[in-house]
């Protein structure tokens, strides 16, 4: 979700209210450094989800217990922004999601490798989090062949198990590798006894070593294989070792330069083909095969187009030598692309690339029996279905010997992020508040609400009749039958207490290039001033029609751009945003007094940071008390008008000491009421944070995270000094629209 805010990572239940919560804007990780708790007078307000219609699946393995038998495993992000479990079944000829049970309180769960001995038996690795960056466990769960049930796995810290491989319903073997203090890797397996998972660790030839890939013909006779080497800088060499009970390291031919083996399959218990890559800066192709005792390397065979650069990665074999491989290369078009590689009993692997843009998509497991295979894996979203991150609808393509054709595989309800962006509330209750849905910013995808509203302080958010209009910057109520949001293609929308339609306006906002008329202020139904940094810079509305005006601009100026604005009256309006002395030249503040006919421009020239226009908010409870802030992710400002001069109020740091406060909105109610929220960092996260002006000072009041996650606040609207709504992003896994209210 590419919005006010980018790749923060938390987790929380949606619709769960905390009312009069501990801890100054703190998760609970930090809160032990905070000193004593403190009780908060905001708690946190169910938003529903916004974005509800983007799959956000994929499939991280596929494993076949029979011929028409298949389950692939994975993980996907539901509309509520947490990550669960994700597995389909296929019975030979549909696809259906039967998911596994997701740890409880978990904020990001995925399985990554499946292995079935049967149709009715199979075995799952992956992990799980609940912090918002805390450490992961590792999970497994256990197939029945009607339902997955949790298994016990010992946990390794810093660890993951990439592959597992089950001969028999009670005999697994999974492998990975652990990271260390030092920063060393390790290998790493466990063995399924068919009640728990126990360790069974490797034997670990050198310093770094690291196990991608295991296959088991039979019972307690496993072979692994991954890659070792000395240090960090020197050059790697593929690592085979097998499991008979106990680890040996077989001797494996090393090739001429830098080579890892990713994956292994053994038909026989005397016949296992490996995959992998062999080189540095331009890879090939990497096969080693187990014939009569002996690990020798064979020729790949055919290569693929492109830049010559690739490697395999997946391997699957249904009888000796008769194997289907996934590689990945880069195309001509210089995207990282995959490829299906087949062999037959005799000659080298034959590479097929697949029909239709599958470059940025993801095939991550293959599995192979004598009657087909099966590939599993994402789409990206090239071909207009998958997600921009390679985690959008998952896929499964059906085959053998380099022909394969798609297979129609069900999404869960998903969603690729959405916030709110700006609030705007009166005496009564009523509120409105914009969206931001999907991954780009300044946008709305099909089928999404662009404004929510609220119809009693304590009533549920909802979207209402046409309230589908694309992106909407900024919103301004005076009533709850009033409201005016500048956006959408016509301009602005009304709303007149039922529903949202379309009003045009003399510049409007356009997404792609953030120009136009962009924020907005109401006085009544009959005045409003919006502003903007497109061809108008400010404009009137009566109620019946709009009116330009020319704000002044700064001697010399190369470009003005407003993006905030607040009316205390019809002839009191104060704006704020920033100029350009020449074109290539650093903002600087601009802010300007309307008095109903003239503007007078009243900022010092101090630079600004100008990472996000709508990050310039402006407040006025009256002709002599107005507040501007300009946030950043790197910097927070504020000017504060008193009717006759503006001073430079100063925020203050959070505790414990913040490295980064960013202010996004403000609202004021007296001269000596106002609010600003936003968020900031520290040590060990991330929090939402508030701060209040008394008319002499700034000073911070506690605001709760969303349980166990990460909120952002990017606006607020207060009715009075104690009664306010403010309104953001939860970052979970995808961002999720949060809000707090006090009072």
């Amino acid at each position: 979700m590419a919005g006010r805010w980018r790749g923060a990572l938390a987790a929380a239940a949606c619709g769960i209210v905390v009312a009069g919560s501990l801890v100054a804007g703190l998760p609970a990780s930090a809160s032990a450094s905070a000193g004593p708790a403190v009780r908060s007078p905001w708690s946190v307000q169910a938003v529903p989800p916004v974005d509800t219609s983007a799959p956000n699946a994929q499939f991280q393995d596929v494993s076949c217990g029979s011929a028409t038998s298949c389950v692939a495993v994975g993980d996907y992000v539901g509309t509520d922004g947490l990550q669960r479990t994700f597995s389909e079944v296929w019975n030979g000829t549909a696809w259906r999601i039967v998911n596994p049970a997701s740890p409880a309180g978990a904020q990001a769960s995925g399985l990554d490798a499946v292995s079935c001995a049967t149709a009715g038996s199979c075995q799952a690795v992956g992990s799980t989090r609940k912090g918002a960056a805390g450490p992961s466990s590792l999970i497994a769960e256990s197939w029945t062949g009607t339902r997955w049930r949790m298994a016990a796995v010992q946990q390794i810290g810093g660890a993951s198990l990439d592959r597992v491989s089950c001969a028999a319903p009670g005999s697994c073997l999974a492998v990975g590798e652990r990271f260390t203090a030092s920063g060393t890797s390790q290998a790493v397996a466990q063995r399924w006894d068919g009640h728990r998972w126990s360790m069974a660790t490797p034997r670990r030839p050198a310093a770094f070593s690291q196990l991608s890939g295991v296959s088991c013909p039979r019972a307690r006779d496993c072979y692994a294989v991954g890659g070792t080497s000395a240090s960090r800088v020197a050059a790697g060499r593929p690592l085979i070792e097998r499991w008979t009970g106990k680890w040996t390291v077989l001797t494996v031919a090393r090739p001429a330069s830098k080579a890892v083996l990713s994956s292994v399959s053994c038909p026989t218990a005397t016949s296992c083909t490996a995959v992998g890559t062999s080189g540095d800066s331009s890879t090939r192709m990497l096969v080693e095969d187990l014939a009569r005792g002996k690990w020798a390397e064979s020729l790949p065979g055919s290569s693929v187009g492109g830049n010559g650069t690739a490697g395999m990665y997946q391997v699957s074999c249904s009888a000796p030598r008769v194997c289907t491989a996934l590689l990945s290369y880069i195309n001509s078009g210089e995207e990282l692309s995959w490829a299906i590689a087949a062999r037959g009993r005799s000659g080298g692997f034959k590479v097929t690339v697949p029909a239709g843009d599958v470059a940025q998509d993801n095939a991550n497991g293959v599995s192979c029996r004598p009657a087909g295979c099966t590939i599993a894996g994402t789409l990206n979203d090239n071909d207009g279905r998958g997600d921009v991150s390679n985690s959008g609808t998952p896929f499964a393509w059906r085959g053998s010997g380099g022909h394969f054709t798609p297979q129609v595989t069900p999404s869960p309800a998903g969603t690729a992020g959405a916030e709110l962006t700006s609030v705007s509330c009166t005496p009564s209750g009523f509120c409105a508040a914009t969206t931001e849905t999907g991954d780009q910013i300044y946008n709305v995808a099909s089928g999404d609400p662009s404004v929510l509203v609220r119809r009693t302080a304590g009533g549920p958010w909802t979207a209402p009749p046409n309230s589908g209009s694309g992106f909407l910057a900024s919103v301004s109520c005076t009533s709850a039958s009033f409201c005016l949001a500048m956006g959408s293609p016509a301009g602005a929308e009304r709303w007149d207490g039922q529903k949202w339609s379309e009003l045009s306006t003399p510049d409007p906002f356009d997404p792609d290039t953030g120009n136009g008329l962009q924020s907005v202020s109401c006085v009544s139904p009959a005045f409003c001033m919006a502003v903007g940094n497109g061809t108008a810079l400010a404009a009137t509305w009566n109620g019946t029609s709009w009116t330009t005006l020319t704000p002044a601009r700064p001697a010399g100026s190369a470009r003005i751009a407003l993006a905030g604005v607040s009316c205390a009256s019809t002839t009191l309006c104060v704006v704020a945003g920033y100029y350009l002395a020449t074109p290539s030249a650093f903002p600087r503040m601009l802010t300007e007094v309307w008095n109903g006919t003239s503007w007078t421009i009243g900022s010092p020239n101090l630079r600004v940071n100008n990472d996000n226009p709508l990050h310039i908010s402006v407040s006025c409870a009256s002709a002599t008390a107005c507040m501007v802030t300009w946030g950043s992710s790197f910097e927070a400002l504020s000017r504060w008008w008193n009717g006759s001069k503006w001073t430079a109020p100063a925020f203050v740091a959070p505790k414990p000491r913040s490295q980064v406060t960013s202010i996004y909105g403000v609202w004021c109610t007296s001269k000596t009421a106002c609010t600003a929220v936003g968020s900031f960092d520290y040590r060990s996260g991330r929090g939402p944070l508030v701060q209040n002006w008394n008319g002499t000072k700034w000073s911070v009041t506690p605001a709760p995270n969303p349980v166990a996650g990460i909120g952002n606040f990017n606006a607020v609207s207060c009715t009075s000094a104690t009664v306010c709504t403010a309104v953001g992003g939860d970052a979970r896994v995808e961002v999720v629209p949060f809000a707090e209210v006090r009072g």
